[in-house]
């Protein structure tokens, strides 16, 4: 995965953002899917998420 370095979230200017590689659980038309492993930007100040382009494939 080739991932951008985030260092300030762009929702709230925390500079706490930091890259976190967790299991990602959504919902589409009803149907549950998990994403183990997907790795991506999180701030811990206000849980704004940044995806890359490859996470979002």
């Amino acid at each position: 995965m080739n991932m951008v370095n985030i260092t300030v979230c762009p929702s709230c200017g925390s500079k706490r953002i930091k890259k976190v590689r967790r299991d990602w659980t959504g919902e589409f038309q009803g149907q549950t899917y998990i994403v183990p492993g997907l790795e991506f930007h999180e701030c811990p100040q206000c849980g704004e998420r940044v995806y890359d382009r490859d996470a979002m494939r």
